[in-house]
């Protein structure tokens, strides 16, 4: 039985003090600090507590940084939950720099961890946008450019750029990635945070993710080694720029240091957009990888 808890980071360690929380998971049996590395029934908790503790109404930043290779008081899994506020890291990507390099040992945590079963289940909230929806639910993955839709709300894009779906999710490839094979793991529904999430799409949204992390395993043969980069952001304040809930996962590379750019706030193109051909060469290669993989995650 895992144990979960929502703890408070003290001011020592906090990147923001008094708006700094992790979700921690430990389990008895299973020792792991790594995210990708959990179950999925187990990743999906991880949402449920964050949602539990949160609200819609926030500015927040949910992410777990990669692991690298320092695992040096790690006795637990951590999902950060980081309130922002006006000005508090500048640039905004600043902070996925800082949360790459923050260390918290077991020894600063006091509070008990619980059970699963005594986490509230989200209450999954009506859809803003429900003609859109309907789109989304009829998805089918194609490789056909222009022969079917999928609406990331308010953008419509080619079913070319879904890599796979779920009954709930579809995953995507990003536009303007941040590294090789950065996805979006997207609900079908059109909602703008966690909190709307019911408990199939949460369940969902945890086997979803662990699929992904075992397809790019293969792919992306550092990240197997250094694992993820995951984040959701929620609210302008955390840098959501597309308001349709979605997950970005970002396999680690040595590469790729999460320096803070000051520029990327201010020159949306920093990153130049890539085509629909691009796209979907990425695409085509994962999902050979997708169908190479047992059925499940």
């Amino acid at each position: 039985m895992w144990k979960f808890a929502f703890s408070t980071v003290p001011a020592s360690h906090a990147l923001s003090v008094g708006h700094h929380c992790v979700v921690r998971a430990l389990s008895p049996t299973i020792r792991t600090h790594r995210f990708d590395r959990c179950p999925p029934t187990v990743l999906a908790m991880f949402l449920r507590v964050a949602a539990s503790n949160t609200d819609d109404t926030l500015d927040v930043t949910f992410s777990v940084p990669p692991p690298g290779d320092d695992t040096s008081g790690a006795d637990a899994v951590m999902l950060h939950v980081i309130r922002r506020t006006y000005g508090d890291f500048v640039p905004n990507n600043r902070l996925y720099y800082l949360l790459q390099r923050c260390k918290i040992p077991a020894t600063a945590f006091t509070d008990d961890m619980g059970d699963t079963a005594a986490v509230s289940m989200c209450a999954g909230r009506d859809s803003p946008e429900s003609k859109a929806t309907e789109t989304n639910l009829q998805l089918v993955v194609s490789s056909v450019k222009g022969e079917r839709l999928f609406v990331f709300w308010p953008h419509k894009c080619d079913a070319t750029s879904v890599v796979f779906r779920s009954t709930h999710f579809a995953v995507l490839v990003n536009l303007k990635p941040v590294a090789q094979h950065h996805l979006l793991v997207v609900p079908l529904r059109i909602v703008p945070t966690i909190h709307y999430l019911n408990h199939d799409e949460i369940e969902d949204w945890g086997v979803v993710v662990a699929r992904c992390f075992q397809m790019l395993h293969r792919a992306v043969p550092s990240a197997a080694a250094r694992g993820f980069a995951v984040a959701i952001q929620q609210g302008k304040l955390a840098g959501q720029t597309v308001p349709h809930l979605h997950t970005h996962i970002i396999p680690s590379d040595p590469a790729l240091t999460m320096e803070p750019d000051p520029d990327e706030d201010t020159n949306p193109n920093l990153r130049k957009p890539r085509t629909g051909d691009e796209m979907f060469a990425e695409v085509l290669v994962l999902r050979h990888v997708l169908s190479t993989l047992p059925s499940e995650p």
